[in-house]
């Protein structure tokens, strides 16, 4: 039943981005680092932030009402007040926005309110590509910026629905599309850094290859190789903007045969290179 109540909800902030976009105003987007803050109420004008915790945990003293954050928890919050939080060992990713006109202002905040009564049910590993595309369109200003990082955002949402779909159709011990779906996403989250085989991921889902092919293909209108090659350069990604490794080390370390077919893919998809990628995101 909860699971049900916060797709509702989910669906409500899908649709109320997706209506009102043009309205949207992103402001400023990073990553926070085993640092606390103690601000005083920022502004009269409403505003927002989705957090995503990477690793770690801390706490958020904000507007009166505490929030416990924990590794892979995603929070949508209204921050126009004070706002406290602790220190500790952790990496949050980021992102402020706001309205154009107080009145979508309100009514986006009561999507919040009504979100915010399932903060345990938004956990979820492997978002991290999304937040680093939105700081790089943030902070890069290409053409489209704006459009680009409300497909993102909307991107997110979609994804956190989706998945909280596969979780209630699991607990209720359904079989079908979204069981075997699940079990491929998460050995893929797990294996991409290995050479994989289309048999060995068929042979997990008991399923023949040819068929998981067709049946992944419908689910997520891309070919496992796709996703796999989206899901590396996702990961090259966070490397590039959180260390110092050099372009040939990420390339191994995402599983990659070589920093040449990287730098090729990589170009292919983000539209620059790796090096032009991780000159744009600034230091920490």
């Amino acid at each position: 039943m909860q699971n049900s109540q916060l797709q509702k909800q989910l669906s409500e902030v899908i649709d109320f981005i997706c209506c009102h976009g043009s309205s949207i105003r992103f402001l400023s987007s990073g990553v926070w680092v085993d640092r606390g803050w103690d601000t005083p109420k920022q502004s009269a004008k409403p505003m927002f932030e989705i957090i995503y915790l990477l690793s770690g945990q801390t706490r958020i003293y904000l507007n009166g009402i505490t929030h416990a954050v924990k590794k892979y928890d995603v929070h949508l919050l209204e921050i126009s007040g004070s706002s406290l939080g602790e220190g500790g060992h952790f990496q949050m990713y980021y992102l402020d926005f706001s309205f154009d006109t107080p009145d979508l202002a309100d009514r986006f905040y009561g999507c919040c309110c009504r979100l915010s009564a399932y903060p345990e049910s938004m956990n979820l590993a492997g978002l991290e590509s999304y937040f680093l595309e939105m700081h790089f369109e943030n902070i890069a200003g290409q053409e489209f910026r704006r459009q680009k990082m409300l497909c993102i955002l909307q991107d997110l949402f979609i994804c956190l629905y989706r998945r909280c779909a596969i979780s209630t159709d699991h607990s209720a011990g359904r079989s079908g599309r979204q069981q075997f779906l699940y079990d491929v996403l998460n050995y893929l989250e797990q294996n991409y850094t290995y050479p994989l085989c289309l048999k060995n991921i068929a042979d997990l889902v008991h399923l023949n290859p040819r068929y998981l092919s067709r049946l992944f293909k419908e689910a997520t209108g891309l070919t496992i190789q796709q996703y796999l090659i989206r899901l590396r350069i996702g990961k090259a990604k966070k490397l590039l903007s959180a260390t110092s490794y050099s372009i040939t080390d990420i390339a191994l370390e995402t599983g990659f045969c070589d920093c040449q077919h990287f730098c090729k893919v990589f170009k292919q998809l983000e539209g620059i290179t790796p090096t032009q990628y991780g000159r744009s995101i600034p230091s920490n």
